[in-house]
């Protein structure tokens, strides 16, 4: 087996094991490790994190089940009903919301496209 593929199959595998602690043990890491608060702190919170990682984990695996992760949770877990203004370390709402809108977008409903191009809109604006 190429030593490139076994790389690529090794850090699928540590990536797939990553998201699911952070989908087991759900929190702030600024509430954990309560040093990095005062200048690291977690606005969004983990929310975003978790739909963002799914995310590229359907991209890179194309296994069904990130993205049935994200549609099942986008709703509840926020921010992909809003315009978002920003994207950063912090919010990744506006990135899944790009992502989400090259996949599969028949399953994604029109109020979600539409929050996508108002993000495209801010975002050209702010250039």
């Amino acid at each position: 087996m190429d030593s490139v593929l076994v790389q690529h199959n090794f850090i699928i595998i540590v990536l797939v094991e990553l998201f699911e602690f952070g989908d087991k043990y759900r929190g702030k890491y600024d509430e954990s490790v309560g040093v990095v608060k005062s200048y690291y702190a977690s606005v969004s919170g983990y929310k975003d994190e978790l739909l963002w990682g799914a995310m590229w984990l359907y991209k890179a695996t194309g296994d069904d089940k990130y993205l049935e992760y994200v549609i099942g949770n986008a709703h509840c877990f926020g921010g992909i009903g809003w315009a978002m203004t920003e994207f950063s370390w912090d919010v990744k709402y506006a990135g899944l919301q790009i992502m989400a809108s090259k996949v599969k977008a028949n399953l994604f409903i029109s109020h979600y496209m539409l929050q996508v191009q108002k993000q495209l809109y801010w975002f050209w604006k702010s250039l």
